[in-house]
């Protein structure tokens, strides 16, 4: 896997209705959406965000491939997640080989909660590929610019948050070099 390809917290630049929105409505309702999502308790209203998720994809124009190179490194816990839930969740065996069950509550519950955490990350996905860094910072910090009068630094917070996101490709790409540099110092030692 080549991380230079990833792209994760980057801007997808575009001229959608999403992107030209305020960034402080944008946080507000990737607050809320979050909120919802942890919220809800069953198949059909997850599905319901989902469709609201696709609705926003299609909206913004961002393309299938782009969201994909977005949400591939994480998608391990996805996995993961489910994973753990088909195999410790309890219930009626769905499968058995030895001593593992498959349980058939585990299936749906590590469906349920590997599609909110999926929908979690396109949500997210989505905020970051449509508002450029430095109106990111901007809504975060007038969004907590009351919070000043308690001396909280607000615009600070929201200065190293954005500082933090704009410097993921940059690290992927030194992460990237340093692994190509000690597999060619292996195969040198090889030979």
């Amino acid at each position: 896997m080549q991380l230079t390809n990833l792209v994760i917290g980057q801007y997808y630049p575009g001229d959608s209705i999403l992107h030209r929105a305020d960034p402080r409505t944008k946080i507000i309702a990737a607050f809320l959406y979050v909120v919802v999502l942890f919220m809800v308790s069953g198949l059909p209203a997850l599905v319901l965000l989902g469709a609201g998720a696709a609705a926003g994809i299609a909206v913004a124009r961002i393309p299938p491939l782009w969201l994909y190179r977005g949400i591939r490194p994480v998608l391990f816990l996805v996995v993961i997640t489910f994973l753990f839930q088909l195999f410790l969740f309890g219930g009626d065996v769905l499968w058995r080989l030895g001593p593992v069950n498959l349980y058939r509550e585990g299936a749906l519950q590590g469906g349920f909660l590997a599609l909110r955490l999926l929908l979690l990350l396109v949500s997210s996905s989505l905020l970051t590929f449509t508002t450029p860094p430095v109106r990111l910072t901007d809504g975060l910090g007038r969004l907590m610019a009351p919070l000043a009068k308690l001396r909280f630094p607000a615009y600070e917070l929201a200065l190293m948050m954005t500082i933090a996101l704009r410097f993921i490709p940059t690290l992927l790409v030194e992460l990237d070099r340093i692994i190509k540099e000690i597999g060619r110092a292996s195969c040198r030692e090889r030979v």
